[in-house]
């Protein structure tokens, strides 16, 4: 379910972070302390100043504005921050298998290169280039943006829009 954190407006990843605490198995505790320190709440360091140790707070290395697709969800925009993404998944399909000979390589990115020509000649005469999507990926979409939607109008509480963005959620 810390994929669910990812969903929760920013001013609630805190809370969120507290309640899949609660939840954790005691195995998993070391993997939860790790998300916190670096994506959520950082640490603390001790420092020595004037012969006293005291404790410093160090802020969580990518911090949920950094992550956070919340608002990105809710507005249809894309929730991935590498624009590349898209190209290199397109690329792999075109080549089709892991360890392509350089000859297969040269071909695809000709041919490749030809799609992104015809892309570019359709764009400047006025054409649109929209790609079709998946139903499913529609689908899944949709359901992410409700559930984001139902936890901002208080119509779903935290604990249940987290088990529901986690049953959502899927590997690809």
């Amino acid at each position: 379910m810390l994929d669910g954190l990812a969903f929760l407006p920013t001013q609630l990843v805190n809370e969120g972070m507290a309640h899949l605490r609660t939840l954790a198995p005691e195995a998993l505790m070391s993997v939860v302390d790790y998300f916190d320190a670096t994506y959520v709440t950082g640490t603390y360091r001790t420092v020595m100043s004037e012969g006293k140790m005291r404790f410093r707070a160090v802020p969580p290395r990518f911090p949920p504005s950094v992550w956070n697709v919340s608002t990105a969800t809710i507005n249809g925009d894309a929730r991935t921050n590498n624009v590349c993404e898209s190209m290199n998944c397109g690329f792999r399909q075109l080549v089709g298998h892991s360890h392509p000979s350089m000859w297969k390589v040269l071909e695809c990115v000709q041919k490749d290169n030809a799609m992104v020509k015809a892309d570019a000649h359709m764009h400047r005469s006025g054409q649109s280039v929209t790609r079709k999507r998946k139903k499913a990926t529609i689908a899944h979409q949709c359901r992410l943006k409700r559930l984001c939607e139902k936890l901002e109008n208080k119509q779903l509480r935290l604990p249940k829009f987290l088990a529901s963005i986690g049953n959502c959620m899927r590997l690809i």
